[in-house]
């Protein structure tokens, strides 16, 4: 039996023009607006931009119950994902950052024979406030809390052979985490290698109809990459 609740199809980078989105690129945008207006004397006043490829390890485990008490619990398996994040530096140590992450392939390992859990996409849209500790060094090093919106694909499985299959679509979920980070220039125009290391706590959820999903994701997120300072 193939049963469907709420189908939808979610990007690698998800849909950012959805009300909640929007409402947080908002807030976000108005915080680095007041920054800026702000602070636009310092000399300490720049611009980070970058790309980023990320591993994505989630720590959570996976539980879904059926309304005839069937249940599938699995284990995470480590995903893949594109990154982008723009920092504004309005001081030598402090700054504001907006980042966005898409993250394929987070599969899961169900431990019963014939079951199957899928999670197709993960898409977090973060805020973040920096604290730079080498502000005067060549390498930059940085820590902060973030806060933001995680968005899901529909999460797919099967209990068992013969059983019940479904495509469920999960919740938005607002979540917390932090991030730390380092820059090293390239040459002199402005150019730098970035990695981060970034932690946020999230859940899974869905309670309609015949299908609970409560389920902790968790991921920690090792990025790397290249960026531009101006």
């Amino acid at each position: 039996m193939r049963h469907t609740e709420n189908n939808r199809r979610v990007g690698p980078i998800g849909n950012l023009y959805s009300s909640r989105w929007l409402s947080l690129l908002i807030v976000a945008l108005a915080v680095v607006a007041f920054a800026g207006s702000t602070c636009a004397a310092e000399d300490e006043t720049s611009w980070r931009v970058g790309l980023e490829l990320a591993w994505v390890d989630p720590s959570g485990d996976f539980s879904t119950t059926t309304a005839n008490d069937n249940t599938v619990k699995a284990s995470y398996d480590t995903g893949y994902g594109v990154g982008v994040r723009g920092e504004y530096q309005f001081e030598s140590q402090y700054g504001v950052e907006l980042s966005a992450l898409g993250a394929g392939s987070v599969e899961l390992s169900a431990g019963t024979a014939g079951s199957y859990v899928r999670v197709s996409a993960v898409a977090p849209l973060m805020v973040g406030f920096n604290f730079h500790l080498t502000p005067d060094r060549p390498v930059d090093f940085y820590v902060g809390p973030m806060l933001g919106l995680v968005r899901y694909s529909d999460v797919e499985y099967r209990a068992g052979f013969g059983e019940v299959s479904a495509t469920v679509s999960v919740e938005d979920d607002f979540a917390w985490g932090a991030i730390a980070g380092l820059e090293i220039p390239i040459g002199s125009r402005g150019w730098r290698v970035q990695g981060s290391l970034r932690y946020i706590e999230t859940d899974i959820r869905d309670s309609g109809g015949s299908i609970s999903i409560d389920s902790e994701f968790d991921p920690l997120i090792v990025s790397i990459g290249i960026g531009y300072r101006f």
